[in-house]
C-alpha cells in the first residue's frame, strides 16, 4: 500500500499485473482513510469524516466507472479494475497532500511573518500533490490502456470536463430545489 507514495512507477507496474478488481478498491480505501484522517486532524467531528470518507471513496468509484465506459467507447477494453486503477493512483497522491496540508496548517501562526511561509508551503504542497495525481493518472492511463499520450490526455480531459458539467448542474439543482427540499423537511 505504501508503495504508491514511495515509488508510484512501482506501484503502477505492479497494478499491471493485477486482475481483480479488490486490490484496487482496498487501495482506494487506504486513501479515503488518509483524508479521514486530514479532516479529523482540521478539528471537524468523527462523523462528519467518516461522512468524507465515504462520499469521497463512492465519488472516485463513480468516476472510474465513467472513465471506463469513455474508454470502452473508444474501443479500449480493460475493465473496471483498470478505471479504478487510474483514479486511484490519483486520489491517492492528492490525499496524501491533503493529509500534509492539514499538518502544515496546525503549525503555529504566531508571528507575520510566518504566515506568508506557511501560506506558501500549503500552495507549495497543494501543486505538487495534484500534478503528480494528474501526471500519474495520465501515465496509468496510457500504460493500462497501450494508448498514446494526447489521446489518454484528451480522454482525461473530456472526462474531468464532463464530471465538472454534471457538477455544477448538480448544485444548480440542489439550489433550485432547496424550498422544497425544505418543506419536505430534508434540511
Amino acid at each position: 500500500m505504501l508503495s504508491i507514495y514511495l515509488n508510484p512507477l512501482n506501484a503502477l507496474k505492479a497494478a499491471k499485473k493485477q486482475k481483480s478488481v479488490t486490490q484496487p478498491m482496498l487501495q482506494l480505501l487506504a486513501a479515503t482513510l488518509l483524508i479521514a484522517i486530514a479532516v479529523l486532524i482540521q478539528g471537524v467531528p468523527l462523523r462528519s469524516a467518516l461522512v468524507a470518507l465515504a462520499v469521497v471513496y463512492v465519488t472516485v468509484v463513480l468516476i472510474a466507472a465513467v472513465l471506463d465506459v469513455a474508454l470502452l467507447l473508444l474501443g479500449k477494453k480493460a475493465g473496471f479494475g483498470k478505471a479504478l486503477t487510474v483514479m486511484n493512483l490519483e486520489a491517492s497522491m492528492i490525499a496524501a497532500g491533503y493529509l500534509l496540508i492539514s499538518l502544515v496548517m496546525k503549525l503555529p501562526m504566531t508571528h507575520n511573518a510566518t504566515v506568508p511561509f506557511i501560506i506558501s508551503l500549503i500552495a507549495i504542497v497543494s501543486a505538487i500533490s495534484l500534478v503528480a495525481g494528474k501526471i500519474l493518472a495520465l501515465r496509468a492511463t496510457m500504460e493500462l490502456y497501450k494508448m498514446d499520450m494526447i489521446s489518454a490526455a484528451i480522454v482525461l480531459c473530456i472526462v474531468c470536463s464532463v464530471l465538472l458539467v454534471v457538477g455544477y448542474l448538480t448544485l444548480g439543482t440542489v439550489y433550485a430545489m432547496s424550498p422544497y427540499i425544505g418543506m419536505m423537511g430534508m434540511m
